[in-house]
């Protein structure tokens, strides 16, 4: 299915656009860098395309949802800032001597 929706401007359909509960993806087809830039500083979404799908993002570029689509979380080269957990370690010496033990050690 296709919603194709009439708007009297672009602020318009960018305000429009914006008014979704979703975020993920969009794209602006226009022969204009000015009107693309324009969208770009306005849109609200994780990944907007100029002249392109929304779909085969490639995995080399940030990539991540707004609103109820994602977590703004960026995948590629930053995946690794929310894939992973850092944890604290202290390494000691062991030792099993009862004088040696630490308090309350039995």
């Amino acid at each position: 299915d296709v919603a194709i929706t009439v708007v009297a401007d672009l602020d318009e359909a960018i305000a429009l656009a914006n008014d979704v509960r979703y975020g993920l993806a969009t794209s602006v087809f226009t022969q204009s860098e000015a009107t693309f830039e324009h969208c770009f500083t306005k849109l609200q979404a994780g990944c907007i395309n100029w002249n392109a799908p929304t779909v085969g993002s490639s995995s080399r570029l940030p990539f991540g949802g707004v609103k109820r689509s994602g977590n703004h979380r960026p995948a590629a080269l930053w995946s690794t800032l929310y894939c992973a957990s850092p944890v604290a370690m202290t390494r000691g010496a062991a030792t099993f001597e009862g004088v040696k033990l630490a308090p309350g050690m039995e």
